[in-house]
């Protein structure tokens, strides 16, 4: 048999021509694509404690005074570990992290002022790569 493509000449029983790559047989699936498969993981980021004072704690919401640190947080992590392959495998809005439970901070009243000081300590993310 010859590849169509090069006119290399191949095995009769080969699925694929071993110089150019074509596909020689109809529901062959190149080795490389056969074994490739997503590997997840979750990753972890300190936010240092950092406190941020909030006007209210919406009912069933997330703060928008919130969100800025963490994302922040969520991007510096994302360019540590894009260089290895990885990307998120969820949504990484801070609401969506705190939806999640992805996200843990504490909340503190001031019961005098009824202002509100929340502690961030951590935010985890559950990402993948191919492999």
């Amino acid at each position: 048999m010859y590849c169509p493509k090069c006119g290399s000449q191949m095995p009769a029983d080969a699925n694929f021509c071993m110089k150019c790559g074509t596909q020689l047989s109809e529901g062959a699936v190149p080795s490389a694509q056969k074994h490739q498969h997503w590997e997840y993981r979750e990753f972890k980021k300190s936010l240092g404690g950092a406190r941020v004072k909030i006007k209210y704690w919406p009912i069933g919401g997330f703060p928008d005074e919130l969100a800025e640190p963490v994302e922040i947080a969520v991007r510096g992590l994302l360019n540590e570990i894009a260089k290895d392959g990885w990307e998120p495998a969820e949504p990484i809005a801070a609401a969506s992290l705190w939806h999640a439970n992805h996200l843990s901070a504490k909340n503190n009243v001031n019961r005098l002022t009824g202002s509100n000081l929340v502690t961030l300590s951590e935010v985890r993310l559950n990402c993948r790569r191919l492999v």
